[in-house]
């Protein structure tokens, strides 16, 4: 039941006295505030990798009766990610001034709009979107030359809660029972740029059309670099991977080993002194040439050993006599030169485990595991669309952020660059974004103002 104006008066000076109670008076009247920081840089940088070039050229898609463009519905979708949006149910959070005002769209599409756009790609449409992905990395690979890169290939679960389109119930080491996706990623090491997506249904292994994956993963690679490493986890472990490689000659792999019972024996009867210790690890380095079961030929294994836990069944019974030490053993295949020592084959493997927290930003900063639609395809769409956007991002930090926001996640720049409330207003041909002036990080827009209208001049 409302309250009399002069009744509510009366009450609020009761509650002042007493409670220091504040009286705040609301409006809805102002219509340049809005969030927004540096997503105006984020728009000019996106423009100058010609995504829209890129899209137009590569992805053809076939909608009809539609009221915003192909180009317009990737930029809201990319959007959505930029300004922390996790769904397309909450997509009408876009509705802001800002982004309105530099998109030049008079309103945000419904959730509806958004899944219609997403529910017309194919399968070669999604490709498409990958040679696009290509192109935009491409533009970028320019600025910084040629060079050589190692690849980063690896399987990541998805779990789903509905009834979506190609889910199996499959390996979920958190939701058992549970029927789930298995994505196949890769990345370059070097940049943590994401080169190839796929999404399979969950009883997809990483060994499943594993060559018709890595073969496209080459060829979608930015131009002037060029393949010369692969690190692979142990889902990849068979002879067949070690022969596309080699077949390869010029791609030197490092492939985990699933080390079985008859292993485990052999690696336990390499003599002690060939072992080394890593300073600084739990771990001992033995080097041998060896050749499992049902293989056609030896190959180079670097092993690695570390103490096993002691486990006895009472703490308090003592041993009468002082056993062993008993070790754990895992290995490493490779067909890396005589001239890489067991060391540095151990540190180019370890260092690849850097795959795990590309894949934890792709899932907690870019919502990777939303699943939004029952439609396999769309969920794929948008999944793509999300890696392309993480990949605009990852060049944004290299190119124009630099410094210490070069490492920080994308949640951090999104909490403290990006989701600033300010005043939007028209200035000239462009747009004026005011800032509060108790804002920290003045300099950093200064300097990435000064660094993308270098970035520019490159492309004049």
């Amino acid at each position: 039941m409302p309250i009399d104006i002069k009744e509510k008066k009366r009450l609020t000076r009761k509650l002042q006295r007493h409670f220091d109670y504040k009286n705040v008076y609301y409006t809805f009247d102002n219509d340049t505030v809005s969030l927004g920081g540096l997503y105006p840089f984020f728009v000019n940088f996106m423009s100058l990798l010609g995504i829209k070039d890129a899209l137009t050229d590569n992805v053809h898609l076939r909608r009809k009766g539609r009221l915003y463009s192909n180009m317009e519905m990737f930029h809201i979708l990319a959007d959505s990610i930029i300004f922390d949006i996790e769904r397309i149910e909450h997509i009408g959070l876009l509705n802001n001034t800002l982004c309105q005002k530099i998109r030049g769209l008079k309103d945000i599409p419904d959730p509806e709009t958004a899944r219609d756009y997403l529910e017309t790609f194919t399968l070669e449409n999604i490709e498409e979107l990958l040679l696009a992905n290509k192109e935009i990395l491409s533009k970028v690979q320019k600025f910084t030359g040629p060079q050589e890169v190692t690849l980063l290939s690896d399987t990541h679960v998805t779990t789903v809660y509905g009834h979506q389109e190609n889910a199996e119930v499959a390996y979920n080491p958190k939701k058992h029972g549970r029927p789930s996706f298995q994505p196949k990623v890769a990345f370059l090491h070097n940049t943590g740029w994401l080169i190839n997506f796929q999404l399979c249904g969950g009883k997809t292994t990483s060994k499943t059309d594993f060559e018709s994956f890595i073969g496209r993963t080459i060829a979608l690679l930015p131009k002037d670099s060029w393949l010369s490493r692969v690190r692979l986890d142990r889902g990849f472990f068979s002879e067949d991977t070690c022969l596309f490689f080699e077949a390869k000659q010029t791609i030197t792999y490092y492939l985990k080993v699933v080390v079985n019972p008859k292993m485990q024996g052999c690696f336990a009867r390499i003599p002690e002194e060939q072992f080394t210790h890593i300073e600084g690890t739990p771990f001992d380095l033995a080097e041998a040439y060896y050749r499992p079961d049902a293989w056609s030929k030896e190959r180079r294994f670097v092993v690695i050993r570390k103490l096993a836990p002691v486990r006895t069944k009472d703490k308090h019974q003592k041993s009468l006599f002082e056993l062993p030490p008993s070790y754990e053993h895992e290995a490493i295949v490779t067909n890396a030169d005589d001239d890489e020592t067991k060391e540095e084959i151990f540190s180019s493997y370890n260092s690849g485990c850097q795959v795990e927290n590309f894949i934890k930003e792709l899932s907690y900063e870019f919502y990777i595991d939303k699943v939004n639609s029952q439609e396999f395809t769309a969920n794929s769409a948008f999944m793509t669309i999300k890696c392309i956007t993480y990949n605009i991002v990852q060049c944004f930090k290299q190119q124009i952020l630099k410094d210490m926001w070069k490492t920080r996640s994308f949640k951090t720049i999104k909490n403290y660059l990006v989701q600033i409330p300010c005043n939007v207003f028209r200035y000239g041909r462009g747009i004026r974004v005011s800032l509060p002036s108790s804002y920290r990080f003045k300099e950093v827009f200064q300097r990435s103002e000064e660094r993308l209208f270098q970035f520019a001049q490159g492309f004049l």
